[in-house]
Formats: C-alpha cells, sequence, structure tokens
C-alpha cells in the first residue's frame, strides 16, 4: 500500500479469498478500482458477482469516512425500533440533559460512561436472550466486544436525535518484513460514523473500554487469541510466540502471496492472449472454409460438421465443470441458489446475511419454504460450527439435496404460472 503525498489518496493491491458475500474492503472512501464495481450511496463498495476464487483489487481509496449523505434523509439513520430498550433510551436523555444539548459534549459523555463504568472487552460474552438487548448489555452483562459497543453506542445517539451508522470492516492486521499485511477475520472490527458539522466522523467506544485492541490489535487482549483459535488447534497462528516458527510462518504466506499474485496476474495476461489469438484463428478458419466451399462443398461441410460436434462437446466440459465448481463449498452453492432467487425478484436486501435472506422469503414461497429454512439452517452450520472433516462432508450432501428441492419446487412454480396457474398462487409453491 502507498499514500500520495499530501494528497490523501492511498494505492492498494488485495489479495482476496473467495467470499460468496459481495462487500470489499475499501479503506475509506473508494476513489477508482482496477476493475469494475459497484458503489453505493452509503459508501459501501461492491463486487458485481459472488468470486469462487482468489482475486487481485486493485483500490484507489481516501482513507476518510463518505462525505455523502444518505439519500432518505437524517430521519433514515435516527430510527430505532418502538418501546425497546427503555433503559438505554433514559440513560441517553440523562447524558444529553447533562451536556446541555451539546452534541460534541453529548458524543463525549458517552465514550466517558464506557471508560468508567466496570465494562470490559472479551470475545466469549455471555449470552444476550431478552428482547431488550441492548439495556441486558449495558446494564447487566457490562461485557462484549466491538460490535456490541458500537450498536450500544448508536442507540444512544440515535435516541437524541443524532444521525449515527455501524460500520463493519477491518483494523489492525499483521505487517510482515517485506512491508505488506495479512488481515484475517480475526482482525474484523465495528465501530460508528456521526454525522457532525456537515459530514461523517468516526467514533468507536471500543477505544473507551479497550484501547490495546485499538492500538495494538485483537492479540493484545488478554484470551482474544485463544477464543479465536478455539476451533482450530492447529493453526500456524499459535506459533507467533515462538521466533524461529513464526518466521517460517511468515515466509510461507510471503511465498503463497507471491504465487498467488502472480498466478491471477498471469491468468489475466494469458486470457488477454488467448482471445488475440482466438480471433485470429477465427479469421483464417473464415477465410480457408470461404475458399474450401466454393471448390469442395463436400469436404467444408464435413469439417463444419466437426466443428459443430467439437464446439458441443466444449460447451458440455465447460458446462460440466461449472457444475462442479457450483458444488464446490457450501458458500458458493447458496451463492448460486441466490443467484435463481434474484431472477424470480426473491433477491437479498443490502446488508442481509443468506441466512437471514433465505429465512425471510421462505413464508413467500408456499410449498419450497420448508427447504428454503433447511438450506438456511444447514448453511449456518457448516459456516459456524466446529465440525470434523466427516461432518463437514455429511452436512455439504444435506445442503445440495435441500438446493436440489428448492430448485425443483422453483420450476414446478414457474411451470405453473406459464401454464396459467391458480391466480394468486405463489410462483414458488
Amino acid at each position: 500500500m502507498e499514500e500520495s503525498a499530501g494528497a490523501g489518496r492511498f494505492h492498494a493491491e488485495l489479495l482476496l479469498e473467495p467470499d460468496s458475500r459481495p462487500w470489499l474492503p475499501s479503506l475509506g472512501t473508494p476513489l477508482a478500482t482496477g476493475s469494475e464495481q459497484r458503489y453505493l450511496v452509503d459508501g459501501t463498495l461492491e463486487r458485481l458477482a459472488a468470486e469462487g476464487s482468489r482475486s487481485l483489487l486493485h483500490l484507489e481509496s481516501s482513507g476518510a469516512a463518505p462525505p455523502n449523505t444518505d439519500p432518505a434523509g437524517d430521519a433514515w439513520n435516527t430510527l430505532l425500533p418502538n418501546r425497546a430498550n427503555p433503559r438505554t433510551r433514559a440513560l441517553g436523555e440523562q447524558l444529553w440533559q447533562e451536556s446541555g444539548g451539546d452534541k460534541h459534549a453529548f458524543l463525549a459523555a458517552i465514550m466517558g460512561h464506557f471508560g468508567e463504568s466496570p465494562f470490559r472487552y472479551t470475545l466469549m460474552p455471555p449470552r444476550l436472550g431478552s428482547r431488550h438487548r441492548v439495556d441486558e448489555f449495558l446494564f447487566e452483562s457490562q461485557a462484549g466486544y466491538c460490535t456490541h459497543y458500537a450498536s450500544a453506542a448508536a442507540t444512544l445517539i440515535r435516541g437524541a436525535g443524532i444521525p449515527a451508522r455501524m460500520v463493519v470492516g477491518f483494523l489492525g492486521g499483521e505487517r510482515h518484513p517485506d512491508g505488506y499485511f495479512t488481515i484475517r477475520d480475526y482482525d474484523a472490527h465495528a465501530w460508528i460514523e456521526v454525522w457532525l458539522d456537515g459530514a461523517w466522523q468516526r467514533l468507536d467506544p471500543t477505544a473507551a473500554i479497550a484501547p490495546e485492541r485499538i492500538e495494538l490489535g485483537p492479540q493484545a487482549v488478554e484470551g482474544s487469541a485463544e477464543a479465536f483459535l478455539a476451533d482450530s488447534p492447529f493453526s500456524s497462528l499459535r506459533l507467533r510466540e515462538l521466533g524461529w516458527a513464526n518466521q517460517l510462518r511468515l515466509r510461507w504466506e510471503n511465498l503463497e502471496y507471491q504465487w498467488q499474485r502472480g498466478v491471477i496476474g498471469y491468468q489475466r495476461e494469458a486470457a488477454r492472449a488467448f482471445m488475440g489469438r482466438l480471433g485470429e484463428w477465427l479469421e483464417a478458419g473464415y477465410g480457408w472454409l470461404h475458399a474450401q466451399l466454393r471448390s469442395a462443398p463436400w469436404m467444408a461441410a464435413a469439417w463444419l460438421g466437426g466443428m459443430v460436434l467439437g464446439l458441443a462437446g466444449l460447451a458440455w466440459l465447460l458446462r460440466l465443470g461449472l457444475r462442479q465448481r457450483r458444488w464446490r463449498n457450501e458458500s458458493t452453492m447458496v451463492g448460486y441458489l441466490q443467484g435463481r432467487l434474484v431472477r424470480l425478484g426473491l433477491g437479498p436486501v443490502p446488508g442481509e446475511s443468506p441466512a437471514a435472506h433465505l429465512r425471510r422469503i421462505a413464508p413467500k414461497c408456499g410449498l419450497s419454504g420448508s427447504a428454503l429454512e433447511a438450506v438456511a439452517e444447514e448453511y449456518e452450520r457448516l459456516a459456524y460450527a466446529p465440525l470434523s472433516e466427516a461432518e463437514r462432508s455429511a452436512g455439504r450432501r444435506r445442503l445440495r439435496l435441500a438446493i436440489r428441492r428448492v430448485r425443483f419446487s422453483l420450476s414446478k412454480g414457474r411451470n405453473r404460472a406459464r401454464w396459467g396457474g391458480a391466480a394468486g398462487e405463489d410462483v414458488a409453491s
């Protein structure tokens, strides 16, 4: 990553792992990318389609929060559930009155409340099961990680009528001797942006509870590394305290990065060169075929038939390869299903997880509903539960069967609609 002198612009090259989620890390406000991406009005950068393999992203960004306001106006970012978290609302009103209605003093009072109360940072917080979860967190458990503190602060700020939104991204990373960073899910972080003085301004309540998490990374917080690696007993990250082993791990990661970077770059150049050669071959083939048709029509017809059969075989092999790739893991399986649902007008809303999307539309889908619920449940189990290889393999088989049930139901629904199904009948029923 490089910073343009005096320009407040960062240039970065990111090697991204496969991911069914659309969001891309942008380091503040994205200004330009090396490939076509989608930029949302809230400042989020999204890929146009799920990525099933590692990819390179060339990014130019400002490092600052997005400057634009929400088209829905201030009201959208001040919404709160009705009659939820009354104790939190009362606390917000108290802090607002004590700050004399001054927004800057109010935000400082919130940060001071987190810093003075007996809150603690942990990756293994107690479960919050009540309807008023923010109340339960602020006044009872008082233990959690960045998401807990960011959502609680956003609730307090919105209660005072100040626009606020929660932002999820990454903070920290492991710096390698060569100057690049490895950023893992381990470095995920949440903070808030507050609309103040005509701009979105960052506020991180975690800094008041665990400043070492902000300054030194998650590994600096007592017990956080063990919590993150609890389901990975053989992770190479456990070797960080052994000097020689850690150096070996860093060298291996650097070698892997350089290899993947070279392979992806080579694939792009090879694809461009292949398309150029293909154009030349097609032009030469057309000239040859035209000459043969004039001199020996029967030979040209035989060659043309062979070419058609060859292209049909190639198309079949490509289709077979795409199908095998589609069923490779749970992310690509569910991503494929979501693509089918988008074409039926049942796509996800912005910020919605795959499981939440499937559960939301299940009641609208008639006979497909139970299969969608099964897909969501099995996907979450595969994505988050600590499973052995045998359990994971069996889970993926169950997921494939559930997705095929959904596809079958959707196909039946489309056929009924095409041939004049009953009025008002769900297309997926």
